[in-house]
């Protein structure tokens, strides 16, 4: 017997006999208690009925693109926008030394004066400006 079936006969006999326990049916069917009990509280179409009081509440909105949050402990609806919200964080410079174009958060913009693309472009600036010292 298949799924249908058993769900079919398990609402065709509670409707018929209103009396039936959910044990008997269980027993006339061949299925347990427990999940003819399941079966009746499906609607029609086979989805669970929603339990009254039991909505979706939106607690917030998503910091990002501005959609509803179902849940109050988040603040981005998806992984992407969580991404995204980074992207505001960071700005385009250009090497001290060699010009070369670089992206470094807002953060580290404060901490100094001059921003180099790598180690080797900050000795030899630091190297030059010492020689040039003297």
């Amino acid at each position: 017997m298949a799924y249908g079936d058993n769900y079919r006969n398990v609402v065709k006999l509670h409707q018929e006999n209103k009396e039936l326990s959910q044990a008997e049916i269980g027993r006339i069917v061949g299925l347990s208690r427990q999940r003819v009990h399941v079966i009746l509280k499906r609607n029609e179409d086979g989805k669970p009925r929603e339990k009254p009081g039991r909505k979706r509440v939106i607690k917030g909105f998503c910091l990002t693109c501005g959609n509803p949050l179902p849940t109050r402990n988040k603040y981005f609806c998806s992984r992407v926008c969580y991404g995204a919200s980074f992207a505001c964080n960071y700005v385009s410079l250009e090497c001290a030394y060699c010009g070369k174009t670089i992206t470094i958060r807002k953060a580290k913009l404060k901490l100094s004066n001059r921003h180099f693309c790598s180690h080797r472009c900050r000795m030899i600036f630091y190297n030059i400006a010492k020689k040039e010292d003297r």
